[in-house]
């Protein structure tokens, strides 16, 4: 989701807290480097996008660095 519509953040982090997972925020056309270092760090193995084409690019589904 993007950090820049903290909404959608708020929204996310009851279905992830429900669900033992975390919520990483992203902009809304790449993945900052630090998120993707700490994402590295806890061993995801799937990741979830919250938002639309509108609000998460492309870019952010194939995790691209900023």
């Amino acid at each position: 989701m993007s950090a820049r519509n903290y909404p959608d953040a708020m929204s996310a982090t009851t279905l992830a807290a429900s669900q033992n997972a975390r919520v990483y925020l992203s902009e809304p056309t790449c993945v900052p480097q630090q998120t993707l270092d700490l994402m590295r760090g806890s061993h995801i193995n799937r990741v979830v996008l919250i938002g639309g084409p509108a609000a998460l690019s492309d870019d952010v589904a194939r995790l691209q660095p900023c």
